[in-house]
Order: C-alpha cells, then structure tokens, then sequence
C-alpha cells in the first residue's frame, strides 16, 4: 500500500504483472531452493527431536511439489506432517493475500480514500468476526486444539486479519508522513520495535 501511495502521487503507472512478479522472483527463489534440498538431500540430514523419521515426509512432499511452486501447499498441510518445512505455510498464506491486494488499490483508486478506509476496516471487521465465530465453533464442538482448527489456522482466509491491518496502518502511515505536522520519524520507526 505504502508503494502503491507513492506510485500514484508521483504519477508513476501501476503494472500488475510486475507487482506480482516482482513479489514472486523476491520471496519464491530462496523458498524452492529450501524445498528442493529438503525433497532431495533432506534425507542425509540429522532428523531432530520433532520429526525423528523425515522419510516418509519426504515422500508426501515429493507428491505435493508442484503445490510449493503454485503457492497453495498451505492447503496441503496434513496434520502431523512436514514439521521441516512447517514455516512454509505462511509465506504462502501471505502470497495468497497478496494476490486481493489490488482489489485494495482499485478501491482506492475509484472512490475517495474515506471509502476506501471503510471498506478496509469493514473487511477487517468481517475477518475477525469470522474468525470468533468459525473458532468458537470449531473449539466449542472438538476440544481447545483439534486438527480441525489447526488446519484452519493456515488458511489465507483466518490469516487476513494482520495483513488487513497492515493496509489500514500504511494508509495513516501515508497520510501522516504528507500531512503539515509531520512528526519525527524516529517516532514511526521506533513503534514496532515496542
């Protein structure tokens, strides 16, 4: 959003496929690279303490492959499966909301930027009232932590809370920053290291 903002205000054209590329050829190198050795050599490594037999993960992973360079393994995730390369899942549940990112553009683009605002903090709204509710169903029904809601948690859809409110953040960030009163910058920098 921050990037977008400046775009617009410096009347620099906005290319969708170099957004998404330009997001793809940055994160996605250095991912299949991480998969790759673990499908191939990971089996010649130490197993640790949270997956003493690796092999069969292999395998599972070895079929699933094409999903890691798609960016969808996240809805591939089996419970008890793949604690190697656990931490994938987000950087695809990211990718998957960086694909509706332009949906936030084009709002902001095509109506005022108060509508585009409500529109966020309605999107934001909706997200966390469905996150409450499909939780407090899924943890009233099965226990605190099923398999149910921990497949749950790796889905773009439960995720979309924080990145939401990163758009909202980035758009005050924006309009502080060219407003008359810009405050020191020490100050927006030292926020989220408190």
């Amino acid at each position: 959003m921050y990037n977008f903002q400046n775009m617009i205000s410096n009347k620099r054209p906005f290319n969708l496929w170099k957004f998404y590329l330009s997001r793809y050829f940055r994160i996605f190198p250095v991912v299949i690279t991480v998969f790759l050795f673990y499908i191939t050599l990971g089996k010649f490594c130490e197993h640790g303490v949270y997956h003493p037999d690796n092999l069969h993960d292999i395998e599972v992973w070895r079929e699933y492959a094409w999903s890691q360079f798609i960016c969808i393994a996240n809805f591939f995730l089996e419970s008890g499966m793949s604690f190697s390369l656990a931490h994938l899942w987000y950087v695809h549940c990211d990718s998957q909301l960086y694909l509706f990112t332009p949906i936030v553009f084009l709002f902001y683009l095509k109506f005022s930027k108060k509508t585009s605002l409500v529109f966020m903090f309605l999107a934001l709204f909706i997200s966390i009232c469905t996150v409450f509710i499909v939780g407090y169903l899924i943890t009233y029904q099965y226990t605190v932590v099923s398999a149910e809601y921990s497949a749950l948690y790796k889905m773009p859809y439960f995720r979309a809370n924080p990145w939401i409110l990163g758009l909202i953040c980035a758009h005050f960030y924006i309009q502080m920053i060219k407003s008359p009163l810009k405050l020191n910058k020490m100050f927006f920098e030292g926020i989220p290291t408190i």
